[in-house]
């Protein structure tokens, strides 16, 4: 690397690179292991490529066909699912948890023996919405009851996000900033927390009914 660090290889690299994600990650793959601090550098991937932006004036060298791709995702996706999914339950440190993902799919894993295996748990890493990682604090849980009785204290406000959901405005800021406002008229947090929590679930049922009648157009 000429003395660079891992921290500048990455922005150079990623920065004038293009291609298929798989492939980009099998070099940035071969250069962590090659330093002197792997975990560190897999960290520091993890948390700071997406915010690169590349000029796209170098292709990669193509690594995998599609085919051999593809082979790779049957054998490995679900198992890596697996880890990404029991690592976010855990709720640890930023630190901890890179180090439980570089132990659970590098250093000590039996499911993944060759070297393209540990590339593709990497690059669905990097493709992952838990990723990069936060560490939260606590939040508000509580029963069905609870959270029947606070809907039903929150009626009006509920229907009233629901209609700021459904007008015709132009811009999502402006729907935002209406249901932002309309927060501000709950009484508590765990009243913010139910209102919250049924714009959501109204917002993924619109998302539903858009997907099944993508899918009964095309049948």
């Amino acid at each position: 690397m000429d003395g660079q660090t891992f921290s500048e290889w990455l922005k150079s690299f990623l920065g004038k690179i293009k291609g298929e994600k798989l492939d980009i990650t099998a070099v940035i793959y071969e250069q962590i292991i090659s330093e002197e601090d792997p975990m560190a550098a897999f960290q520091f991937f993890m948390e700071n490529a997406d915010d690169i932006i590349s000029t796209g004036e170098v292709e990669v060298t193509p690594r995998y066909t599609a085919a051999e791709a593809h082979k790779i995702r049957l054998k490995c996706e679900d198992y890596v699912r697996g880890i990404i999914n029991s690592a976010l339950k855990r709720r640890i440190s930023e630190k901890e948890f890179y180090k439980l993902l570089w132990h659970s799919i590098v250093d000590d894993n039996v499911m993944l023996q060759e070297k393209d295996d540990i590339i593709f748990a990497i690059y669905m890493l990097w493709m992952d919405e838990g990723i990069p990682y936060f560490e939260l604090e606590d939040s508000i849980r509580m029963s069905n009851e609870q959270f029947q009785e606070i809907s039903l204290k929150n009626k009006n406000i509920i229907k009233k996000a629901f209609f700021i959901l459904r007008a015709p405005y132009e811009q999502r800021t402006e729907t935002c900033a209406l249901l932002i406002r309309l927060l501000s008229e709950c009484e508590t947090e765990e009243d913010k927390s139910v209102v919250m929590a049924q714009i959501m679930g109204k917002v993924e049922q619109r998302i539903l009914r858009a997907m099944n009648a993508v899918t009964q157009e095309n049948h």
